[in-house]
């Protein structure tokens, strides 16, 4: 048995949104995704990351414009995470960027058990990356974990 970790919430004190959703059927946590022009969210496995880029150009200039589905299952374990590219583009004082590679390894380096943590792990990395909260562009994730049924509780830090 399995379930999917849903969370929803917003901390306005740090001025952005956090919001986690799913929407995969219970009983085979498959999903249907499009991408229109965002950066490709990352499903992490446990083992390897893979990036879910199947869609089109972003929504609006060409109305005309055709997207292609893509279709994932969620294993026991897994984390689909989708982000804006306001956190991987964040720069420091030295103009270098929090990248795709810091983003990774919040994701890779603990055993979570909430989306929520992971949410404000995220945030907490881009902020101290950047030493500051100011923010040049927006900054959303959205995160979904997949795990064992009845496992519950906070993150574990190593």
């Amino acid at each position: 048995a399995s379930e999917l970790v849903v969370t929803t919430g917003r901390r306005p004190a740090r001025n952005h949104a956090m919001t986690a959703v799913a929407n995969a059927a219970k009983r085979s946590a498959a999903i249907v995704y499009c991408n229109a022009g965002h950066n490709p969210p990352l499903l992490w496995d446990g083992v390897a990351f893979r990036e879910l880029a199947r869609g089109g150009m972003i929504l609006g200039p060409s109305p005309g414009s055709q997207y292609e589905r893509g279709y994932e299952t969620l294993a026991l374990g897994s984390i689909l995470l989708a982000y804006t590219d306001g956190i991987v583009e964040a720069v420091d004082a030295s103009d270098e960027a929090f990248g795709m590679e810091r983003l990774r390894a919040v994701i890779r380096d603990r055993a979570w058990t909430s989306a929520c943590d992971l949410v404000d792990a995220v945030f907490e990395e881009v902020r101290r990356h950047v030493g500051s909260d100011t923010r040049d562009d927006d900054q959303t994730v959205v995160a979904v974990l997949r795990k064992a049924k009845g496992t519950r509780g906070r993150a574990k830090t190593p």
